[in-house]
Protein backbone atom coordinates (compact mmCIF):
# COMPACT_ATOMS: atom_id res chain seq x y z
CA UNK A 1 0.00 0.00 0.00
CA UNK A 2 1.05 3.36 -0.33
CA UNK A 3 -0.12 6.29 0.64
CA UNK A 4 0.20 10.40 1.88
CA UNK A 5 -1.42 12.97 3.75
CA UNK A 6 -0.10 16.60 2.85
CA UNK A 7 -1.25 20.20 4.10
CA UNK A 8 -1.99 22.01 1.10
CA UNK A 9 -0.95 25.63 1.91
CA UNK A 10 1.91 24.56 3.61
CA UNK A 11 2.98 20.99 1.68
CA UNK A 12 4.10 19.76 5.31
CA UNK A 13 3.36 15.76 5.08
CA UNK A 14 1.19 14.89 7.90
CA UNK A 15 1.26 11.15 7.06
CA UNK A 16 3.27 8.79 4.23
CA UNK A 17 3.43 5.13 3.63
CA UNK A 18 5.82 4.01 0.94
CA UNK A 19 5.04 8.11 -1.20
CA UNK A 20 8.54 7.86 -2.34
CA UNK A 21 8.28 4.65 -3.79
CA UNK A 22 8.16 4.29 -7.68
CA UNK A 23 4.52 2.83 -8.84
CA UNK A 24 3.41 2.31 -12.06
CA UNK A 25 0.75 5.66 -13.24
CA UNK A 26 -2.52 5.15 -13.86
CA UNK A 27 -4.89 7.77 -14.42
CA UNK A 28 -4.79 9.76 -11.26
CA UNK A 29 -1.12 11.16 -13.83
CA UNK A 30 -4.51 13.33 -15.29
CA UNK A 31 -3.54 15.88 -12.88
CA UNK A 32 -0.32 16.32 -14.62
CA UNK A 33 -2.32 16.71 -17.92
CA UNK A 34 -4.46 19.00 -16.60
CA UNK A 35 -1.43 21.29 -15.22
CA UNK A 36 -0.21 21.13 -19.42
CA UNK A 37 -3.46 22.58 -20.49
CA UNK A 38 -4.29 25.45 -17.78
CA UNK A 39 -0.51 27.08 -17.67
CA UNK A 40 -1.49 27.98 -21.74
CA UNK A 41 -4.70 29.13 -20.72
CA UNK A 42 -2.85 30.79 -17.78
CA UNK A 43 -0.65 32.39 -20.26
CA UNK A 44 -2.90 33.23 -22.82
CA UNK A 45 -1.56 30.58 -25.73
CA UNK A 46 -5.40 28.77 -25.51
CA UNK A 47 -8.67 30.16 -24.69
CA UNK A 48 -11.52 27.90 -23.24
CA UNK A 49 -13.44 28.45 -26.35
CA UNK A 50 -10.83 27.23 -28.40
CA UNK A 51 -11.83 23.57 -30.38
CA UNK A 52 -10.11 21.06 -30.64
CA UNK A 53 -11.06 17.92 -33.31
CA UNK A 54 -11.26 14.20 -31.84
CA UNK A 55 -8.94 12.14 -34.25
CA UNK A 56 -9.31 9.04 -35.21
CA UNK A 57 -6.33 8.31 -32.80
CA UNK A 58 -8.01 9.88 -30.17
CA UNK A 59 -11.50 8.17 -30.92
CA UNK A 60 -10.56 4.19 -31.00
CA UNK A 61 -7.91 4.65 -28.24
CA UNK A 62 -10.31 6.86 -26.25
CA UNK A 63 -13.48 6.86 -26.96
CA UNK A 64 -16.35 4.21 -27.56
CA UNK A 65 -14.49 1.20 -29.14
CA UNK A 66 -11.99 1.42 -26.44
CA UNK A 67 -13.64 0.56 -23.80
CA UNK A 68 -12.21 2.76 -21.66
CA UNK A 69 -13.10 5.71 -19.63
CA UNK A 70 -14.23 7.78 -22.08
CA UNK A 71 -16.68 11.07 -22.51
CA UNK A 72 -17.40 9.74 -25.74
CA UNK A 73 -16.67 12.39 -27.96
CA UNK A 74 -18.01 11.75 -31.57
CA UNK A 75 -14.86 10.62 -34.44
CA UNK A 76 -14.14 13.92 -36.20
CA UNK A 77 -16.02 16.53 -33.75
CA UNK A 78 -14.81 19.61 -32.66
CA UNK A 79 -14.81 20.04 -29.15
CA UNK A 80 -14.19 23.10 -26.73
CA UNK A 81 -11.13 23.40 -24.32
CA UNK A 82 -13.45 23.83 -21.39
CA UNK A 83 -15.91 20.72 -22.20
CA UNK A 84 -12.60 18.62 -22.45
CA UNK A 85 -11.40 19.72 -19.47
CA UNK A 86 -14.77 18.66 -17.89
CA UNK A 87 -14.51 15.11 -20.07
CA UNK A 88 -11.26 14.91 -18.42
CA UNK A 89 -11.84 15.75 -14.64
CA UNK A 90 -15.05 14.12 -14.80
CA UNK A 91 -15.26 11.71 -16.81
CA UNK A 92 -11.75 10.45 -16.60
CA UNK A 93 -12.12 10.12 -20.60
CA UNK A 94 -9.02 9.32 -22.17
CA UNK A 95 -10.72 10.32 -25.51
CA UNK A 96 -10.29 13.96 -24.11
CA UNK A 97 -6.95 13.61 -22.69
CA UNK A 98 -5.58 12.40 -26.22
CA UNK A 99 -7.06 15.35 -27.69
CA UNK A 100 -6.15 17.73 -25.68
CA UNK A 101 -2.43 16.56 -25.82
CA UNK A 102 -2.46 15.99 -30.01
CA UNK A 103 -4.09 20.12 -30.13
CA UNK A 104 -1.82 21.09 -27.72
CA UNK A 105 1.32 19.38 -28.03
CA UNK A 106 1.32 18.36 -31.62
CA UNK A 107 1.62 14.35 -30.28
CA UNK A 108 1.06 12.49 -27.42
CA UNK A 109 4.32 11.56 -27.38
CA UNK A 110 5.48 15.13 -27.66
CA UNK A 111 2.99 16.01 -25.11
CA UNK A 112 4.24 13.50 -23.08
CA UNK A 113 7.68 14.32 -23.02
CA UNK A 114 6.89 18.00 -22.08
CA UNK A 115 4.75 16.36 -19.07
CA UNK A 116 8.22 14.63 -17.50
CA UNK A 117 10.36 18.09 -18.57
CA UNK A 118 7.57 20.57 -16.57
CA UNK A 119 7.81 17.60 -13.95
CA UNK A 120 11.14 18.14 -13.25
CA UNK A 121 10.89 22.39 -13.45
CA UNK A 122 8.38 22.22 -10.53
CA UNK A 123 11.27 19.79 -8.57
CA UNK A 124 10.10 16.77 -9.37
CA UNK A 125 12.74 14.07 -9.93
CA UNK A 126 10.97 10.98 -10.33
CA UNK A 127 7.71 11.40 -12.64
CA UNK A 128 7.89 10.05 -15.84
CA UNK A 129 5.33 10.07 -18.64
CA UNK A 130 4.83 8.58 -21.32
CA UNK A 131 1.25 9.45 -22.40
CA UNK A 132 -1.42 12.28 -21.54
CA UNK A 133 -3.91 9.23 -20.36
CA UNK A 134 -2.57 6.87 -17.48
CA UNK A 135 -3.02 3.88 -19.49
CA UNK A 136 -0.41 1.18 -18.91
CA UNK A 137 3.08 2.57 -20.70
CA UNK A 138 6.66 0.91 -20.22
CA UNK A 139 8.04 3.59 -17.99
CA UNK A 140 5.06 5.57 -16.68
CA UNK A 141 5.65 6.25 -12.82
CA UNK A 142 5.35 8.57 -10.51
CA UNK A 143 5.36 8.29 -6.72
CA UNK A 144 2.77 9.16 -4.25
CA UNK A 145 4.42 12.32 -3.24
CA UNK A 146 4.72 14.11 -6.43
CA UNK A 147 1.71 13.39 -7.16
CA UNK A 148 0.06 15.13 -4.06
CA UNK A 149 2.72 17.46 -5.20
CA UNK A 150 1.13 18.62 -8.24
CA UNK A 151 -2.41 18.36 -6.99
CA UNK A 152 -1.61 21.27 -4.47
CA UNK A 153 0.13 22.92 -7.23
CA UNK A 154 -3.11 23.39 -9.16
CA UNK A 155 -5.07 23.86 -5.80
CA UNK A 156 -2.95 26.47 -4.84
CA UNK A 157 -1.67 28.43 -7.89
CA UNK A 158 -5.11 27.68 -10.20
CA UNK A 159 -7.56 27.75 -8.01
CA UNK A 160 -10.15 29.63 -10.41
CA UNK A 161 -9.51 25.83 -12.51
CA UNK A 162 -9.74 23.41 -9.65
CA UNK A 163 -12.85 23.99 -9.10
CA UNK A 164 -13.64 21.61 -11.92
CA UNK A 165 -13.20 18.59 -9.84
CA UNK A 166 -16.14 19.11 -7.48
CA UNK A 167 -18.45 18.92 -10.40
CA UNK A 168 -20.91 16.16 -9.98
CA UNK A 169 -21.77 14.92 -13.28
CA UNK A 170 -21.38 15.95 -16.82
CA UNK A 171 -23.11 15.56 -20.16
CA UNK A 172 -21.56 14.54 -23.19
CA UNK A 173 -23.04 13.43 -26.52
CA UNK A 174 -26.58 13.05 -24.33
CA UNK A 175 -24.82 10.70 -22.29
CA UNK A 176 -24.51 11.71 -18.32
CA UNK A 177 -22.00 10.23 -16.40
CA UNK A 178 -21.34 10.52 -12.17
CA UNK A 179 -17.72 11.93 -11.02
CA UNK A 180 -15.89 8.95 -10.04
CA UNK A 181 -14.47 10.61 -6.95
CA UNK A 182 -16.10 8.57 -3.78
CA UNK A 183 -15.54 11.89 -1.63
CA UNK A 184 -17.72 14.07 -3.26
CA UNK A 185 -21.03 14.81 -1.38
CA UNK A 186 -19.70 12.50 1.47
CA UNK A 187 -16.80 13.21 3.44
CA UNK A 188 -17.23 16.64 5.08
CA UNK A 189 -15.48 19.67 2.38
CA UNK A 190 -14.51 17.18 -0.04
CA UNK A 191 -14.54 18.94 -3.74
CA UNK A 192 -11.98 16.37 -5.55
CA UNK A 193 -10.16 15.00 -7.07
CA UNK A 194 -9.01 11.68 -9.24
CA UNK A 195 -9.41 7.85 -8.82
CA UNK A 196 -6.93 5.92 -10.84
CA UNK A 197 -7.08 2.41 -11.91
CA UNK A 198 -4.63 -0.52 -13.86
CA UNK A 199 -4.15 -3.92 -12.80
CA UNK A 200 -0.28 -3.53 -12.16
CA UNK A 201 -0.93 -1.04 -9.46
CA UNK A 202 -4.16 -1.73 -7.74
CA UNK A 203 -6.84 1.05 -7.07
CA UNK A 204 -5.64 4.07 -6.17
CA UNK A 205 -6.95 8.15 -5.59
CA UNK A 206 -6.10 11.56 -4.91
CA UNK A 207 -8.53 13.29 -2.79
CA UNK A 208 -8.90 16.81 -1.35
CA UNK A 209 -10.77 18.25 1.68
CA UNK A 210 -11.38 22.19 3.15
CA UNK A 211 -12.47 22.29 6.62
CA UNK A 212 -12.26 26.27 8.93
CA UNK A 213 -9.90 27.14 5.87
CA UNK A 214 -7.31 24.53 5.83
CA UNK A 215 -7.28 21.91 3.14
CA UNK A 216 -5.61 18.30 3.17
CA UNK A 217 -4.51 16.41 0.22
CA UNK A 218 -4.43 12.69 0.38
CA UNK A 219 -3.32 10.19 -2.12
CA UNK A 220 -3.18 6.54 -1.60
CA UNK A 221 -2.67 3.35 -4.20
CA UNK A 222 -2.37 0.09 -4.17
CA UNK A 223 -5.38 -1.01 -2.84
CA UNK A 224 -7.88 -3.99 -4.04
CA UNK A 225 -10.51 -2.80 -4.25
CA UNK A 226 -12.67 0.64 -5.25
CA UNK A 227 -14.61 0.32 -1.02
CA UNK A 228 -11.31 0.08 0.03
CA UNK A 229 -9.66 3.11 -1.52
CA UNK A 230 -12.62 5.34 -0.88
CA UNK A 231 -12.23 4.07 3.32
CA UNK A 232 -8.55 4.48 3.45
CA UNK A 233 -8.37 8.34 1.49
CA UNK A 234 -11.36 9.02 3.72
CA UNK A 235 -9.92 7.30 7.51
CA UNK A 236 -6.77 9.27 6.23
CA UNK A 237 -8.35 12.79 5.74
CA UNK A 238 -10.17 12.52 8.69
CA UNK A 239 -6.92 11.30 11.21
CA UNK A 240 -5.60 14.35 9.49
CA UNK A 241 -7.55 16.86 10.48
CA UNK A 242 -7.80 15.69 13.70
CA UNK A 243 -4.43 16.69 14.25
CA UNK A 244 -5.64 19.85 13.95
CA UNK A 245 -7.97 22.20 16.61
CA UNK A 246 -10.46 25.22 15.15
CA UNK A 247 -9.04 28.36 16.43
CA UNK A 248 -11.33 31.74 15.84
CA UNK A 249 -9.15 34.10 14.77
CA UNK A 250 -11.52 37.26 14.74
CA UNK A 251 -15.47 37.77 14.47
CA UNK A 252 -17.34 38.44 11.59
CA UNK A 253 -17.08 42.54 12.12
CA UNK A 254 -13.85 42.72 14.20
CA UNK A 255 -12.06 45.67 13.05
CA UNK A 256 -8.58 44.39 12.26
CA UNK A 257 -6.95 47.02 11.52
CA UNK A 258 -7.14 50.34 9.24
CA UNK A 259 -6.13 52.10 5.91
CA UNK A 260 -4.76 55.23 4.80
CA UNK A 261 -6.65 57.30 2.42
CA UNK A 262 -5.55 59.60 -0.27
CA UNK A 263 -7.89 62.52 -1.28
CA UNK A 264 -10.56 61.30 1.11
CA UNK A 265 -12.65 63.25 3.56
CA UNK A 266 -11.36 60.92 6.60
CA UNK A 267 -7.50 60.28 6.49
CA UNK A 268 -8.38 56.55 7.33
CA UNK A 269 -10.73 53.75 7.12
CA UNK A 270 -11.47 51.20 8.89
CA UNK A 271 -10.82 47.43 7.61
CA UNK A 272 -12.86 45.03 8.68
CA UNK A 273 -14.14 40.60 8.28
CA UNK A 274 -17.49 39.88 6.96
CA UNK A 275 -17.29 36.53 8.54
CA UNK A 276 -16.15 34.98 10.98
CA UNK A 277 -12.01 33.90 10.53
CA UNK A 278 -11.58 30.07 11.57
CA UNK A 279 -9.23 28.01 10.68
CA UNK A 280 -7.65 24.95 12.54
CA UNK A 281 -4.38 25.01 13.68
CA UNK A 282 -1.42 22.47 15.20
CA UNK A 283 -0.39 22.88 18.85
CA UNK A 284 3.04 23.44 17.58
CA UNK A 285 1.45 25.90 14.92
CA UNK A 286 -0.75 27.88 17.86
CA UNK A 287 2.58 28.32 19.82
CA UNK A 288 4.18 30.12 16.94
CA UNK A 289 1.29 31.71 15.23
CA UNK A 290 1.10 34.99 14.02
CA UNK A 291 -1.48 37.64 12.04
CA UNK A 292 -0.58 39.90 9.62
CA UNK A 293 -2.79 42.74 8.00
CA UNK A 294 -1.36 42.98 4.80
CA UNK A 295 -2.69 45.77 1.95
CA UNK A 296 -1.82 48.05 -0.60
CA UNK A 297 -1.94 51.62 0.49
CA UNK A 298 -2.47 54.59 0.93
CA UNK A 299 -5.87 54.05 -0.45
CA UNK A 300 -7.37 56.41 -3.27
CA UNK A 301 -11.10 58.64 -2.19
CA UNK A 302 -13.75 57.47 -3.77
CA UNK A 303 -13.72 54.24 -1.54
CA UNK A 304 -17.07 52.39 -1.15
CA UNK A 305 -17.97 50.46 1.98
CA UNK A 306 -17.48 46.54 1.85
CA UNK A 307 -14.82 46.96 -0.76
CA UNK A 308 -12.20 43.92 -0.62
CA UNK A 309 -8.48 45.45 0.39
CA UNK A 310 -6.60 43.16 1.79
CA UNK A 311 -5.78 39.77 3.55
CA UNK A 312 -5.53 39.14 6.87
CA UNK A 313 -2.66 36.05 6.78
CA UNK A 314 -1.46 33.64 9.24
CA UNK A 315 1.21 32.89 10.02
CA UNK A 316 3.10 29.59 11.34
CA UNK A 317 7.39 29.93 11.94
CA UNK A 318 7.21 32.04 8.60
CA UNK A 319 4.80 29.60 6.44
CA UNK A 320 1.73 30.87 5.42
CA UNK A 321 -1.35 28.98 6.64
CA UNK A 322 -4.11 30.57 5.91
CA UNK A 323 -5.26 33.78 4.49
CA UNK A 324 -8.45 36.02 4.66
CA UNK A 325 -9.84 38.79 3.04
CA UNK A 326 -10.70 42.08 4.82
CA UNK A 327 -13.19 44.68 3.91
CA UNK A 328 -13.78 48.55 4.32
CA UNK A 329 -16.03 49.15 6.73
CA UNK A 330 -17.84 52.43 5.49
CA UNK A 331 -17.85 54.28 2.87
CA UNK A 332 -14.76 57.38 2.39
CA UNK A 333 -16.15 60.33 -0.18
CA UNK A 334 -12.96 61.98 -2.03
CA UNK A 335 -12.86 65.85 -0.44
CA UNK A 336 -13.80 68.76 -2.26
CA UNK A 337 -10.80 70.82 -0.21
CA UNK A 338 -7.76 71.23 -2.21
CA UNK A 339 -5.88 72.18 1.77
CA UNK A 340 -6.54 68.60 2.49
CA UNK A 341 -5.92 67.01 -1.03
CA UNK A 342 -2.42 69.45 -0.65
CA UNK A 343 -1.48 68.12 2.60
CA UNK A 344 -2.32 64.54 1.89
CA UNK A 345 0.20 64.63 -0.97
CA UNK A 346 3.02 65.92 1.06
CA UNK A 347 2.32 63.30 3.45
CA UNK A 348 2.27 60.68 0.82
CA UNK A 349 5.67 62.19 -0.82
CA UNK A 350 7.31 62.17 2.88
CA UNK A 351 6.31 58.38 3.22
CA UNK A 352 7.55 57.36 0.06
CA UNK A 353 4.61 56.82 -1.97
Amino acid sequence: DYAIVMDSRSGKVLFEKNAYEFVTTDSMSKVMTKIMVIEPLKHGRHKLTDEFTITEDAWRRGGAPSRSSTMYAELGSKVALEDLIKGVVVHSGNDAAIALAQGIGGTEDGFADDMTRRARELGLPKSTFKNATGLPAEGHLTTMRELASLTRYIIEVFPQYYKYYSIREFTWNNITQQNRTPLLGKDRGADGVKTGYIRDSGYGMIGSAEREGRRLIVVVGGMKSRRDRAQEAERLLNSGFRQFRAVRIFSAGDTVGQARVWGGEEPSVKLVTKNDILTLLSEEEQATAEVQLVYSGPLKAPIKAGTAIGIVRVLSNGQLVYKAPVHTKKSVPATDSIWKKALDSALFMALGG
